[in-house]
């Protein structure tokens, strides 16, 4: 029996012909489906944390963590929004680490959580929102984000928010009693202190302006001390409460008296 080898390559080249343009016609279907709002699977876009557990996400490593409770890392930080933030941050030289909570962390991490919660707030030091957290390995530079909300920012808003929070982190390392000068109980108000020094850290950055008015208050505080006292002032931005209680008596004594400086920086809820 003779074998046409030319004709056999030839049925050869067609099968494969015939199978590539099934699949090609599959994939276009594929994406026809998906475009036109038909059913599709459910695809999770963001998978971060479990949400079981807390997790503490280095300033050297920031996509990998280690669980203080049970839980299962099922994503890395760098697949959000705020991972990238930090990525831009890390690499311009910022010293911070990342405290993801979820609703299952426990002891002090998991009141930081439930405050976070109950308040609507994306993110804190700890002693910035009265919460003392000297006893963490992370302290001072700890920032606390719930797990809820990473991608809840865009990046460039993250960027924001985290300089914010660092210059905290800043005055907690200058201030061991930070959380207390915030806000001597956890039921009530905050200080002028505190006030002053979130200006501050909002100062430039502005992701708590209809709160903290920086845009307002640091010029006109700055206008009245004076550039001889610039080098106190920035000494108490930086959470030195000497430099602070100077720069008080010195914003007093020129704008009107005791308590002006509380007119300007008033205590809040």
């Amino acid at each position: 029996m003779r074998i046409d080898l030319k004709r056999i390559l030839l049925w050869v080249v067609a099968a494969l012909g015939v199978i590539l343009l099934a699949a090609q016609v599959a994939a276009n279907s594929s994406v026809v489906t998906a475009l036109s709002g038909k059913p599709q699977p459910t695809v999770e876009a963001t998978p971060i944390v479990a949400q079981n557990a807390t997790f503490h996400l280095g300033v050297t490593s920031n996509s990998t963590a280690t669980t203080e409770t049970d839980g299962a890392l099922i994503g890395t930080i760098e697949d959000t929004n705020l991972g990238r933030a930090q990525a831009e941050l890390l690499a311009e030289g910022a010293k911070f680490n990342l405290i993801i909570l979820s609703n299952q962390s426990i002891g002090l991490e998991g009141e930081i959580y439930k405050d976070l919660i109950k308040r609507n707030i994306r993110s804190t030091t700890g002693p910035d929102e009265g919460f003392d957290t000297s006893s963490l390995d992370c302290y001072p530079t700890c920032i606390f984000v719930p797990i809820g909300v990473l991608n809840e920012l865009s990046v460039e808003s993250w960027t924001y928010v985290l300089r914010h929070e660092e210059r905290h982190t800043i005055q907690a390392g200058n201030n061991p009693n930070l959380a207390r000068d915030f806000r001597p109980t956890m039921d009530g108000p905050f200080t002028t202190y505190a006030a002053f020094e979130e200006a501050y850290a909002d100062d430039g950055i502005y992701v708590g302006e209809n709160i903290y008015h920086a845009s307002e208050r640091m010029p006109k505080l700055k206008m009245v001390l004076g550039a001889s006292n610039m080098a106190t002032y920035e000494r108490a931005c930086q959470g030195d409460q000497t430099a602070y209680q100077d720069i008080v008596n010195i914003y007093n004594s020129k704008a009107g008296g005791k308590g002006a400086f509380e007119t300007l920086f008033p205590p809040y809820k």
